[in-house]
């Protein structure tokens, strides 16, 4: 709706490998210069809730657990909802 954007996204996670850090999702647009928050949950294995923030001018949203850890475990299913301005 005009410079609003709504992003869900649904990340799979199969094998974890290495990877330790933070989900992450590119955006379709880079955002405008101001902080969105919004949430995460695995759907598949646990329930487990947390956040996802679009840092000032970002151009990608980032999920991690409500405790601030990550969120790539093996069999999650990460659905990601958040909105935010483009500038």
């Amino acid at each position: 709706i005009g410079k609003t954007v709504h992003l869900q996204a649904d990340v799979t996670i199969t094998n974890k490998g290495t990877a330790v850090t933070n989900l992450q999702v590119s955006l379709p647009f880079t955002a405008a210069n101001f902080v969105y928050v919004g949430v995460a949950r695995d759907h598949a294995v646990t329930g487990r809730s947390g956040s996802t923030v679009i840092l000032a001018g970002g151009s990608i949203a980032i999920a991690f657990g409500s405790d601030g850890t990550t969120l790539i475990v093996d069999g999650y299913v990460v659905a990601y909802g958040i909105t935010y301005e483009i500038p």
